[in-house]
């Protein structure tokens, strides 16, 4: 009738001290009746030792949240000042963006009527530039040759080499192709001069072959150049295992007369060591000259010079083929004569070694 129903009744617990319905004059009431007056005491000391440890966690609840407050106070205050001082700032800000809107505005209007004409200027004034650098372009590209900055040189002179020809109609820009001209042939006489260095390296070769294709040089020409500078290097590893070999006919042929072994200042090789001496020497230089002639003229390191479209792909590749079997000719001539060397006295290991490194 009041809005209760048997559950509400049954929670219903006017003696649980810990339950909100707590009537404490019920639980006395209840306390006095049913227990003695040692357990009343009992009860008062454990409700005593309750009450003091509640108020001890009622203090410390109380200070934690009182440091918290002020833990707060002190943020609101300094977020308080902060805003303030960014206030002012976007005050200062504003009227700042004010005057220069102002001061935008007062140039804009001044300068409304000069702008095509500054515009103007300002292209005559990169035209001037590029006239400047091609006017200082002769000195520049003998200081560069001077200097050995061949790259560099290069570099120059392709930037203007389309403005002199498209401009070589007028007596000032045909002088200075002129003398560009003069400087660039005498930039390609020492390119040229690399391939006679004999120390030169296939690094250097290959920038000054690149180099010499970028000043539309004809690629045949560059090819038998660069094929005649190695070959003198790879004849002069052919040469050395010639004369391997003739040391070896001639310690056979002196041992088979005497019987005796002649000793002399430098040792023979046996057929395993010679194997190895050829490879490391003539293959290896062999392999690197071919992957650097692959580079500049069959596969992508010259890909985008556009003279080499204008050659046909076979002839540097048939001239590659009958420069590398004429060497590999020579070569397999000298192992074979290296190998008919051998007499049945020879250890066989060895000759299997030398073998396997062969064709390996």
């Amino acid at each position: 009738y009041y809005g209760f129903n048997d559950d509400n009744k049954e929670g219903f617990d006017p003696y649980n001290i810990n339950a909100p319905e707590f009537n404490p004059d019920l639980y006395l009431h209840k306390l006095l009746k049913e227990c003695s007056l040692s357990s009343l005491m009992q009860k008062e000391n454990q409700i005593f030792r309750q009450i003091q440890s509640l108020d001890s966690e009622m203090q410390t609840l109380v200070y934690e949240n009182y440091n918290k407050f002020i833990s707060a106070t002190d943020t609101i205050r300094k977020m308080k000042n902060d805003f303030k001082k960014m206030e002012e700032e976007m005050d200062g800000l504003s009227s700042n963006m004010e005057v220069i809107t102002e001061f935008s505005g007062n140039i804009s209007s001044t300068l409304q009527g000069r702008r095509q004409q500054i515009t103007k200027l300002s292209g005559i004034h990169s035209l001037l530039k590029k006239l400047q650098f091609l006017f200082e372009l002769p000195p520049g590209l003998k200081m560069c040759i001077e200097n050995g900055a061949y790259a560099q040189a290069v570099r120059y002179y392709l930037k203007a080499q389309k403005v002199l020809l498209q401009y070589s109609h007028m007596p000032s820009f045909y002088g200075i192709q002129k003398d560009c001209d003069i400087l660039v042939n005498e930039l390609k006489i020492k390119l040229r001069e690399q391939f006679k260095f004999k120390d030169a390296s296939s690094k250097q070769l290959a920038e000054c072959v690149d180099l010499l294709l970028q000043l539309n040089e004809p690629t045949e020409i560059l090819c038998d150049e660069f094929i005649k500078h190695a070959k003198e290097k790879l004849d002069c590893d052919l040469m050395e295992l010639k004369h391997r070999l003739e040391k070896q006919t001639t310690e056979s042929d002196n041992k088979n007369t005497s019987g005796e072994k002649h000793e002399s200042d430098e040792r023979s090789m046996d057929i395993l060591e010679f194997i190895d001496f050829s490879y490391n020497n003539f293959v290896c230089n062999v392999s690197l000259v071919v992957a650097s002639y692959w580079d500049l003229f069959l596969g992508n390191y010259s890909a985008n010079i556009e003279n080499k479209n204008t050659l046909k792909h076979s002839i540097p590749l048939d001239k590659l083929e009958i420069f590398v079997k004429d060497l590999m000719n020579q070569y397999f001539n000298f192992i074979e004569i290296r190998f008919s060397q051998e007499n049945t006295c020879i250890d066989s290991a060895i000759l299997v070694r030398a073998l396997d490194r062969f064709y390996r």
